[in-house]
């Protein structure tokens, strides 16, 4: 008698897709506790969250098209008139800014960057403002192209918007939620498992 076997094509291996995100300066120090997420076009397919190194790691992924997105509630800083300086003088094509550095002096989130975000970063700086359209943070992932044939490392820069000149320095504090208080009342804010307790005894001016 005879055997007959049929056999698929086997699926292509999953691999690794691992890196480390880093604040673009001159230490190039280590974001930790940065949430990292993978996109296949607008779908989150995994996230995980940096270690100590500022390292993430994907586990095995199948070979496909994707994309990597960071976000952070670290706190921001590093931004002074020095900042606002250079994204004059981008504009004005004296000294170009290029990169995730480009992306950070759009302060405005208008897609160009100009003088009304050289002047929104003096305004920050002078605390005339207390926020930027863009948000605190930027982060830029290299691109890369996961196949079957080798892990992908992929590197992620951050900055802090305004940042420009990458002066900043980030450390392991990080912002909590903002509450209203009223006279008299007792609030408690939790983060990650820390509590502040705060009672106001009478009005602050």
């Amino acid at each position: 008698f005879a055997i007959a076997a049929i056999i698929g094509d086997a699926a292509p291996p999953a691999l690794p897709i691992f890196g480390m995100v880093q604040y673009d300066n001159g230490a190039n120090t280590p974001m930790s506790n940065t949430m990292v997420m993978l996109y296949e076009q607008q779908n989150v397919v995994a996230q995980t969250t940096t270690d100590g190194g500022g390292i993430f790691d994907f586990g095995a992924i199948a070979p496909g098209s994707y994309t990597i997105r960071a976000m952070t509630n670290k706190m921001w800083g590093g931004v002074n008139a020095t900042d606002a300086l250079a994204i004059a003088r981008s504009f004005t094509g004296a000294a170009p800014l290029a990169g995730i550095r480009f992306d950070a002096a759009d302060v405005n989130a208008s897609e160009t960057v100009n003088a009304t975000d050289a002047l929104q970063v003096a305004r920050r700086f002078t605390n005339q403002i207390n926020s930027f359209a863009l948000g605190d943070w930027v982060f830029k992932a290299d691109g890369f192209s996961h196949t079957s044939t080798q892990p992908s490392m992929v590197n992620v820069k951050a900055l802090a918007v305004g940042d420009v000149n990458g002066s900043y320095v980030p450390g392991n504090f990080r912002r909590l939620p903002l509450v209203s208080v009223q006279e008299e009342e007792t609030v408690q804010v939790s983060d990650a498992g820390i509590w502040i307790t705060a009672q106001v005894m009478q009005a602050i001016e």
